[in-house]
């Protein structure tokens, strides 16, 4: 009897502490802007234009590409909090890529008079170039422990992105952190997807 008068009881206070939260808890909007690692996928699949591969191809240059020539993105995010553990993001990223445009050289001309390039050569550089991808991510995130000064998150969503192509990518966001509990506050998160690669943070604005 006594083992369910204290389960009852211990039954009650958490009823009472989820009643107390939802009466507490206000839906409120925010904006975050950040930044992060270019998403993995970009390596990959975004290069300039077709057009422009094969409009240089014909002049004797190549697109060249290299790990350094990448940089960081930039995204912007509409955050909707509508339950106690529950919200949803739109975020808005712009990622971006260089490249260097190198020149083969001459050694003829064909029978119609164009220009033979010798590809066994070393291609010299010749000037710089940048591919924009912009793209949209939502996200839904589950906050573990709402009210705190740091608030742990999980997240996973969609997004989808044009470079070179149209690609829609998954996003799982195993862990991120908030910072603060007023207006202000700072986040860091670790994502795979389509917002960043690993590493993604930044600053945002509750209202």
């Amino acid at each position: 009897m006594k083992r369910i008068l204290i389960a009852m009881a211990c039954l009650l206070l958490s009823v009472a502490a989820l009643s107390q939260e939802k009466e507490s808890f206000q839906k409120s909007w925010s904006v975050e802007i950040g930044t992060g690692m270019y998403p993995f996928y970009m390596n990959s699949f975004y290069v300039p234009s077709r057009h422009l591969e094969t409009e240089l191809a014909d002049q004797g240059q190549e697109i060249y590409n290299t790990l350094q020539d990448f940089v960081s993105s930039v995204s912007i995010a509409g955050v909707y909090r509508f339950g106690p553990h529950s919200e949803v993001t739109a975020t808005g990223q712009l990622h971006w890529r260089n490249y260097q445009v190198r020149q083969y050289p001459v050694f003829g001309t064909d029978p119609n008079g164009k220009n033979r390039y010798d590809l066994d050569q070393k291609a010299e550089y010749v000037s710089d170039g940048i591919v924009l991808v912009p793209a949209l991510t939502l996200r839904y995130r589950y906050l573990y422990n709402p009210g705190q000064s740091v608030t742990v998150y999980t997240g996973f969503g969609l997004g989808a992105n044009y470079g070179s192509t149209f690609m829609v990518i998954p996003e799982i966001t195993p862990l991120g952190l908030h910072f603060g509990e007023s207006h202000l506050y700072a986040f860091a998160e670790l994502t795979i997807g389509n917002v960043a690669t690993l590493a993604h943070g930044g600053l945002g604005w509750k209202f």
